[in-house]
């Protein structure tokens, strides 16, 4: 992502006005599509947002702005993802991609097999497409909605600190 300090994760963590500037800044949204996220995600999502609402911020634009972050991280894995079902793998690609594949779909692509209680979130048509062409690759009955949640709670859950700092500011200063 960048060059700051970072985690055992690669997440890396950002002073609270480059976090602001890189996920808070309001950004026009392309015709948009929706996805499902539980109702408990949607609801820490606003928290967040709400914290900063002066700016101009959005649910769907801070949404968006985490999901397109994510693909920009992990554009290599996604490459190879693409590679292997096109049957494009080349020599040494799968030595290279397979445990950090294999950790990603740990992550990211197991289905969930709770019932979920979905709420909408606008998406730009992009981030859209990439999550629908990803999910198309897993074959594993994993949803749109699930990757989502799923990118949505790890970023939350790296960042937690810096949101609770955050709140915590908002919180103190008001009157």
């Amino acid at each position: 992502m960048n060059n700051n300090s970072s985690n055992k994760s690669g997440i890396s963590f950002w002073t609270k006005d480059e976090y602001a500037r890189k996920y808070f800044t309001r950004r026009p949204i392309r015709h948009q599509r929706c996805i499902g996220v539980t109702t408990d995600m949607l609801e820490e999502i606003k928290d967040v947002v709400n914290l900063i609402a002066m700016g101009g911020t959005t649910v769907r634009a801070y949404v968006s702005a985490i999901i397109a972050d994510h693909f920009k991280e992990y554009k290599f894995l996604h490459e190879y993802m693409r590679r292997a079902m096109y049957n494009k793998i080349l020599v040494g690609d799968l030595e290279k991609f397979q445990l950090t594949y294999e950790k990603y779909a740990e992550q990211y692509l197991q289905p969930s097999i709770e019932s979920r209680n979905e709420a909408w979130v606008h998406l730009d048509a992009d981030c859209a497409d990439a999550l629908k062409q990803i999910v198309s690759w897993t074959g594993n009955g994993v949803t749109i909605g699930s990757f989502a949640e799923a990118i949505i709670k790890t970023h939350l859950a790296e960042n937690k600190e810096l949101l609770e700092s955050m709140k915590s500011d908002v919180f103190n200063s008001q009157p």
